[in-house]
């Protein structure tokens, strides 16, 4: 699990030549920043007195964001999982009728558990973009431009998974 190592880990097998991780899980790893991103904001709100209207408010955020950075950082592993459940499907032998059936029943349930990572992760992307925009509204001024780079990432994260679902209907 890349969670449990340095970054620098996950950014050399990233470079390499194996085929994961790959484009979902670094979709994945950038809704987590942006996630974590976006709590920072909120906690340098907590405690000015210029919010207090607000404190209520951005502690639902916090928790908010922190429950979608815990999910994103559980999605790098599950696409990296579920992309090569699907890849060991396509291996699979088909010298008789029966193995290409059986062959052909495993790719499509692969097809299908693959692609529902990266769609969860747009929806989660979708949800951390309505956070990040609520606390612009609402938070410390003074990191405007660390909001904006927590709402593009969560941007980022949602355009692609949509070009990591179309790629496992193509068979990468």
């Amino acid at each position: 699990m890349y969670l449990e190592k340095p970054l620098y880990t996950y950014l050399d097998d990233l470079a390499s030549d194996r085929p994961t991780p790959g484009g979902g899980s670094t979709a994945a790893l950038s809704g987590a920043m942006g996630a974590a991103l976006a709590c920072m904001v909120a906690r340098l709100t907590v405690g000015k007195a210029d919010y207090a209207a607000v404190q209520s408010e951005i502690e639902a955020l916090i928790a908010r964001g922190e429950q979608l950075r815990a999910r994103f950082q559980e999605l790098i592993q599950a696409d990296i999982d579920a992309y090569g459940r699907l890849s060991a499907s396509f291996k699979l032998p088909r010298t008789t009728a029966e193995e290409k059936a059986a062959r052909t029943l495993a790719i499509q349930a692969q097809l299908v558990e693959a692609a529902l990572v990266p769609l969860e992760m747009a929806e989660r992307a979708a949800e951390l973009i309505q956070v990040c925009q609520r606390i612009a509204e609402i938070g410390n001024k003074n990191v405007l431009s660390d909001i904006a780079t927590a709402g593009s990432l969560a941007v980022a994260a949602g355009k692609v998974t949509a070009i990591d679902v179309s790629g496992v209907f193509s068979g990468r």
